[in-house]
């Protein structure tokens, strides 16, 4: 089971929210679209923040790879890493 581009989509601007707010705390800025939410709404699928894993129908699709700049150390884009083994960047 994978997502298609729409839900992946959806599930990086999620990220991004997360992102702004690991890297700006409360002065953070980003809004994730209501669209997104309500796309992973509708199609059950759910980011688990602790373990950095993204849920479908509460089974796990794809695995969080948490990356940061060099120069600021700050955290970027995560990349998404299906279960089975293969990669969306």
């Amino acid at each position: 089971m994978i997502l298609n581009k729409n839900e992946i989509a959806a599930v990086k601007d999620c990220l991004k929210r997360y992102i702004d707010f690991n890297n700006n705390g409360v002065m953070s800025s980003y809004k994730a679209k209501q669209s997104s939410l309500l796309l992973m709404d509708e199609n059950e699928i759910d980011i688990d923040y602790k373990k950095m894993i993204v849920l479908k129908e509460n089974k796990p699709i794809y695995k969080i790879i948490e990356r940061y700049s060099n120069k600021t150390h700050k955290m970027i884009l995560p990349k998404l890493e299906n279960i089975g083994g293969v990669e969306n960047d």
